[in-house]
């Protein structure tokens, strides 16, 4: 059986090397500061999402920007995937391969939006279809024939080799009753999770509790959009609290999320019982003229604010420890993507003029 160090070496040293290259500090602190947003866009040029800075030359379409950065970031994560094939075990290329997958269903989601857009709703998508990722297809299936499949059961056969075709089969007929997507997306998810959770079973017991302790903050965050979105668009009767939550997360299980499921205000409830188990001092109090809806969107920046410092903790924690385990590979995917989504932030920010401390609140 070959040892960790020549399992992981030529990978951890790849790795580290590109995440010296994720933007810096200073990098995304002139993009705040610069005077306008075309110069904001430019201090991009620099780095690996140059592509997008001609995006936007070509276009001034900040959404077609941000579709390069997103097309950038997945391009560059899967290139992951031929060093795993190379330099490790049938166990970490399987669960490496499953991590990828996460971007394939972030496409298959956006075009099934769009497909239910035109085939349930009835309504126009041309002008949301330039918007669509087409860069990979989703195990064998391409998102164009996603998107426009003329009903459920032709998008049901189409999806019928995926591994994910009987979720789709068994979820379709709800989401046609009750005209909302959000059935399929759970389900989605909890086949993805629980899919991923069984693959890195097969780690070893090491690379095992590192890939737990790192999927777990992301069933937390799942956890909590699941909660505040079943909140905005079901009435009570039309919950079903435990059929949605997710086992397995780190910093809460599903019997400790009731309380917040139960509250009329679940974001705020949310964000209380995440910053007490993390030991972080609550949100601000509710300000005296401040509407609901205001108070659910701080309090859910709050949250989200916590989870990628729980994230960022444990990724500087793995990569602080001992370097060759499943963990460098789990640290550049989350860094990578954190890098991306705090350029978008930032882009999106200065596009609308948002203030600098609350665009600062946001990182």
């Amino acid at each position: 059986m070959s040892s960790s160090v020549s399992i992981y070496a030529f990978l951890n040293a790849k790795l580290r090397a590109r995440i010296s290259t994720i933007i810096p500090e200073e990098t995304i602190r002139q993009m705040i500061e610069a005077r306008s947003f075309e110069e904001t866009v430019h201090i991009l040029n620099s780095s690996i999402y140059a592509p997008a800075v001609k995006a936007y030359e070509q276009t001034g379409d900040l959404l077609m920007t941000e579709l390069e950065i997103e097309h950038i970031q997945q391009s560059t994560l899967r290139e992951t995937s031929r060093y795993t094939q190379q330099f490790t075990n049938p166990a970490i290329i399987s669960f490496t391969s499953m991590v990828l997958l996460r971007f394939d269903l972030v496409n298959l989601k956006n075009a099934l939006r769009l497909w239910y857009e035109r085939a349930i709703r009835g309504c126009s998508i041309e002008e949301k279809l330039p918007y669509l990722l087409r860069s990979t297809g989703v195990q064998g299936l391409s998102v164009e024939s996603v998107v426009n499949a003329v009903s459920s059961d032709e998008l049901i056969a189409l999806t019928m080799n995926a591994a994910f075709a009987p979720i789709i089969e068994n979820a379709l007929p709800l989401v046609v009753k009750e005209r909302s997507l959000f059935p399929l997306e759970i389900a989605l998810d909890r086949w993805y999770y629980e899919t991923l959770k069984s693959s890195a079973a097969n780690l070893s017991s090491r690379d095992r509790a590192i890939a737990e302790r790192l999927i777990g903050i992301e069933i937390d965050a799942i956890n909590v959009n699941w909660i505040v979105r079943r909140h905005a668009f079901y009435t009570d009767g039309e919950k079903d609290h435990e059929a949605t939550l997710l086992a397995g997360g780190l910093i809460a299980n599903p019997g400790i999320l009731e309380k917040a499921l139960s509250s009329n205000q679940p974001a705020r409830q949310l964000a209380q019982l995440f910053g007490e188990r993390m030991g972080i001092p609550s949100e601000a109090p509710k300000e005296e003229k401040e509407s609901h809806t205001g108070q659910t969107a701080r309090s859910l920046a709050f949250l989200e604010t916590l989870l990628q410092q729980q994230l960022l903790y444990e990724c500087r924690r793995v990569l602080g420890g001992y370097p060759f385990t499943i963990g460098v590979v789990l640290a550049y995917f989350a860094l990578k993507q954190q890098e991306a989504r705090r350029v978008i932030t930032v882009l999106n920010g200065k596009y609308y003029e948002i203030a600098t401390h609350r665009l600062e609140a946001l990182l």
